[in-house]
């Protein structure tokens, strides 16, 4: 877990993430802007998006750059969990393959 943006890039550069949570609205960057950022460093890593504000836009927006899911506020943690878990097997299968 990191508090900015900066933090999170610098985790990524530094090892392997293999799955990212970040919020759309954010201080500095915000959630499309650090996937782009997040993705030009480690182009394997998954992004989940969440957002309070969702709008249809926003979502055709995070569709097309490729966010791997995006989620809008509430969501039960119920719900955050399986989307986790989905994502972290697809990746492992991905690289057994």
């Amino acid at each position: 877990m990191t508090g900015s943006a900066a933090e999170a890039l610098a985790q990524v550069e530094m090892r392997e993430v293999p799955l990212v949570i970040t919020d759309y609205l954010m201080p500095v960057m915000n959630g499309l802007q650090i996937h782009r950022a997040i993705k030009e460093r480690s182009p394997g890593t998954r992004v989940i998006m969440i957002t309070g504000f969702g709008t249809p836009t926003l979502e055709r927006e995070a569709q097309m750059q490729g966010i791997d899911v995006y989620m809008t506020k509430p969501f039960s943690l119920r719900q955050i969990d399986r989307v986790v878990r989905d994502l972290l097997a697809e990746n492992h299968n991905e690289r057994a393959v």
